[in-house]
């Protein structure tokens, strides 16, 4: 194993065993255990002085294209082995099994793209769906583009320049309007809605409720990104990473090691939480920072992780993977200038064959991911351990979590009162509150 070996190159003796007990879903999707995950992070923090950052393709020089549309990648989904990406000039389709993919051109600036109902979405200032390959227009045209797209409770939720609208099988409608929205997040009961300049959302039924905190109401007026995973909130905005618990929140900064204090997107689909910056890209785990070596000091956009590996859509280098120690670019500026195929003029597809009807199966709340050990399982020694303050101990998955605090998030009116207190570095400084506007 690869990570082993670079540990093992750093000449420490210390031994760490780790057993994980758990189960998951045949039909859920490959998830990596947490004992992957979590070497993975030590090894980046543990070896960078042993080697240097390998490549397997040939580096970009961006300083070609700058003149072109076709550096900046904005969003990116990953769906069996197949990666979406939407940039300035257009949208990619990469097939990550056998390394091939399609640039398609588009006269409109893509910004979004999402899976509703097992479905791809791309958002600019239409909508689009892919199909066959291609785009097709859904018929959705607004005159602010589309920034944000999220499934939610068999919706598909658009988020706007100009307002949240929501697209069902029967109905189409605005839920909000005049606020820009920038980025979605759905927990297991309500929708996190984050704006450019108007403040953070909470949407649950039909209330809709600003959510600020008490000691700077304007924290959150502008929010990059949002995600969700195991109970957290994690919202990165130009001068921060906020993490919310269900209660209270926490804060990193540079002066936590962050990379930098510009968060532009957040994967925390995993056990640990891949953060995006303009400066680099690190891991959060347990309260702790782990630099992703191979991706530091690059201008990342958006995060995405794959099986083993994790997707980077950057400012000026194209696509990446980040696969262990080495980085690997899927698709550089150049290839997308030359190779992008002419767009097709878009077919118009009824609003009923793009948002197709799903099965009962389909509507089903799908299991919580867990980890699966197989029997018979091989013991990981490493021989170079940093510490990950007990976060993996023999047959026991200790949550991510902050520091702990006794006041509660009650989403009561903008009247009610709350702890504003200094914080140490990371730790917990505000509760919620909400007013409904």
């Amino acid at each position: 194993m690869f990570k082993k070996s670079l540990i093992a190159a750093a000449g420490a003796t210390a031994i760490l065993s780790l057993v994980i007990v758990g189960c998951s879903s045949d039909d859920q999707p490959k998830k990596t255990s947490v004992v992957n995950q979590v070497i993975d992070e030590i090894a980046d923090s543990v070896v960078d002085n042993v080697i240097d950052a390998q490549f397997t393709s040939t580096p970009v020089k961006f300083e070609e294209y700058t003149e072109g549309r076709f550096g900046q990648i904005g969003d990116v989904l990953v769906a069996d082995s197949v990666a979406y990406a939407v940039f300035d000039g257009g949208f990619i389709i990469y097939d990550l099994a056998d390394g091939t993919y399609n640039a398609i051109a588009s006269d409109e600036k893509l910004n979004a793209v999402s899976m509703h109902k097992n479905q791809i979405f791309v958002g600019g200032n239409n909508l689009f769906v892919v199909k066959d390959g291609a785009l097709a227009t859904t018929g959705h045209h607004f005159e602010l583009p589309i920034m944000a797209l999220e499934s939610f409770d068999g919706r598909l939720m658009i988020g706007t320049g100009q307002g949240l609208y929501s697209i069902s099988e029967t109905e189409y409608k605005l839920v909000r309007e005049n606020i820009p929205v920038s980025a979605m997040a759905a927990d297991e009961t309500g929708l996190w809605v984050g704006t450019d300049g108007c403040g953070l959302f909470r949407m649950e039924g039909d209330d809709f409720k600003k959510r600020y905190l008490l000691r700077d109401t304007s924290i959150f007026d502008d929010i990059n990104c949002l995600d969700y995973n195991r109970g957290f909130l994690y919202a990165g905005t130009d001068d921060a990473l906020y993490i919310h618990d269900g209660g209270s929140w926490a804060t990193w900064t540079v002066e936590n090691d962050l990379p930098s204090n510009t968060i532009r997107d957040i994967d925390a689909s995993g056990w640990v939480v891949y953060i995006a910056t303009d400066a680099g890209v690190t891991g959060y785990f347990d309260n702790n920072l782990y630099p992703a070596r191979t991706l530091e000091n690059k201008i990342v956009n958006v995060i995405q992780r794959f099986e083993d590996n994790v997707i980077a859509g950057t400012d000026r280098e194209g696509l990446l993977m980040k696969s262990g120690g080495f980085l690997k670019t899927l698709v550089e500026p150049g290839d997308l200038a030359d190779e992008i195929v002419e767009a097709v003029e878009p077919e118009v597809i009824d609003e009923a064959d793009a948002i197709e009807e799903v099965v009962e199966s389909d509507t089903a709340e799908e299991p919580e991911a867990t980890v699966e050990a197989a029997a018979g399982e091989e013991i990981i020694e490493v021989n170079e351990v940093v510490a990950l303050d007990e976060a993996v101990e023999s047959e026991k998955i200790i949550e991510p979590s902050t520091v702990e605090n006794s006041e509660t998030d009650n989403a009561t009116e903008s009247n009610d009162e709350g702890a504003d207190t200094e914080a140490n570095a990371g730790e917990v400084v505000d509760t919620f509150t909400a007013f409904e506007e």
